[in-house]
């Protein structure tokens, strides 16, 4: 590695980035994550998460770098996403961050809300209607 004062920025930088990203996606860090045989940054009960950064305006997305975060997180039995910032000199404040995720994993995870909000939509309707009988009984008994 480049030891110079500029690399070791960037390598605090990085470091702060996956500790800070773990603990938004509720994840613990992987201890040494930037190794050879390198595992993704952090993992939660159900994402591996690889993180990248820039202090650029735009960032080049690998396709190795997706397909080989994507091995890990199955090797790990986890939905994969990349988790990307940037950090650039117009706010250095605020820095943007996006999650990349395969389309599959996103359509899986909408269809199961969309299905979670029918499911409850008609769990309130039936309270709705015992409520509604439980008001009826209570109308009876005191005529």
């Amino acid at each position: 590695m480049n030891d110079t004062p500029a690399a070791r920025k960037r390598v605090r930088a990085s470091q702060k980035q996956e500790r800070d990203g773990a603990k938004r996606h509720g994840a613990k860090t992987t201890v040494a994550s930037g190794s050879k045989d390198s595992k993704n940054d952090a993992t939660s009960r159900e994402v591996s998460i690889e993180f990248k950064q820039t202090g650029r305006l735009s960032y080049v997305l690998k396709l190795d770098d997706l397909i080989n975060a994507g091995r890990y997180a199955v090797r790990e039995g986890k939905r994969m996403i990349l988790g990307l910032e940037f950090r650039n000199a117009r706010d250095p404040s605020k820095p943007r961050r996006y999650v990349v995720e395969e389309e599959s994993d996103y359509l899986e995870r909408t269809y199961r809300v969309a299905d979670l909000e029918k499911e409850t939509d008609y769990l309130h309707k039936l309270v709705g209607e015992f409520e509604d009988a439980e008001r009826e009984r209570n109308t009876q008994d005191t005529t």
